[in-house]
């Protein structure tokens, strides 16, 4: 007779089986065992639980946890039919010394919690998805503004030529007014010439 060691079971179903659907399961994941030799010492009741990531386009699955005794070359023919079971969704045995709850022991949930679980879902897509409109519509309404901030921008560009040719105005107005001043020298050296004429005819002996 062989001997026979302690080994643990944590297997999932779909989430969205009904209390009839999966306890045929659970009865054929109970025979596999009893028919590889292997004896049932404990089985936690199934939890329903949110799965980390979606399998098969699944988000909830039920868990269920068991304990056998049975001999070491009954595990690899549990494992390789569990593997191919259409229902069991993911499975894990292992061999352990004492009997732990990794687990809790929970009744399942009835029929108006899985409605109010799923109107909770529900609420929390529609309010991401109203977060998201309002998101999109300040985006838009920002590029929308960027047009009429440039304006001004623009219309100093083309305000700033005509400071350039008031600059340049001012810059030749000085040219202008020193125009007149040699004129004005001109016309005193002139003026002085005559004079000494007058003076050099007055003094003359001709007179």
């Amino acid at each position: 007779m062989s001997e026979k060691f302690l080994y643990e079971l944590l297997y999932l179903v779909p989430g969205s089986l009904s209390e009839q659907e999966f306890e045929p399961v659970l009865e054929e994941v109970r025979e596999l065992i009893k028919g590889q030799k292997g004896e049932i010492t404990n089985e936690t009741a199934p939890v329903r639980r949110k799965l980390a990531y979606s399998i098969n386009h699944l988000t909830h699955g039920f868990y269920i946890l068991l304990y056998f005794k049975g001999p070491a070359d009954a595990v690899p023919e549990i494992n390789k039919i569990l593997d191919h079971h259409p229902t069991v969704m993911r499975h894990v045995i292992l061999r352990v010394d004492e009997m732990t709850e990794l687990a809790p022991e929970k009744s399942l949930p009835s029929r108006k919690e899985q409605e109010e679980d799923i109107k909770k879902q529900r609420a929390a897509a529609v309010a991401e998805n109203q977060k998201a409109r309002e998101e999109s519509k300040k985006t838009s309404e920002a590029k929308e503004e960027t047009p009429a901030e440039e304006k001004p921008v623009k219309e100093a560009a083309k305000k700033e030529p005509k400071a350039e040719k008031s600059e340049d105005k001012k810059a030749d107005k000085p040219e202008t007014k020193e125009e007149p001043k040699k004129e004005k020298e001109e016309e005193k050296i002139s003026l002085d010439d005559l004079d000494q004429k007058l003076d050099e005819i007055l003094t003359s002996d001709n007179l």
